[in-house]
């Protein structure tokens, strides 16, 4: 094998090594997702082990929706309060 085909095969292998690895792992986390699904005291015990996770998160998107971003509802205000000192200015 030649100086150069060495080269380019020790360039190509990590990457070939990364894509046949990652295809594998997404293989493995595949099987581990149906493997809960089907196994219902795992599912259960996942459930209630996030409970409060879920909980916070439905709470905040039901906040979020009905009175929207507090952050951004402060950023309105006080642009709102800066234009409305500007346009009195340019009034005098």
């Amino acid at each position: 094998m030649g100086p150069t085909l060495r080269r380019i095969m020790q360039s190509v292998n990590p990457i070939s090594f990364a894509c046949w690895y990652s295809g594998f792992e997404y293989f493995q986390v595949l099987q581990d997702y149906f493997d809960t699904i089907a196994d219902v005291d795992k599912l259960v015990y996942n459930l209630f082990h996030n409970a409060g996770g879920i909980y916070d998160t439905v709470t905040d998107l039901v906040e979020l929706f009905r009175y929207g971003d507090s952050g951004e509802r402060a950023f309105w205000q006080k642009n709102r309060q800066q234009c409305w000192i500007f346009a009195q200015v340019d009034i005098l």
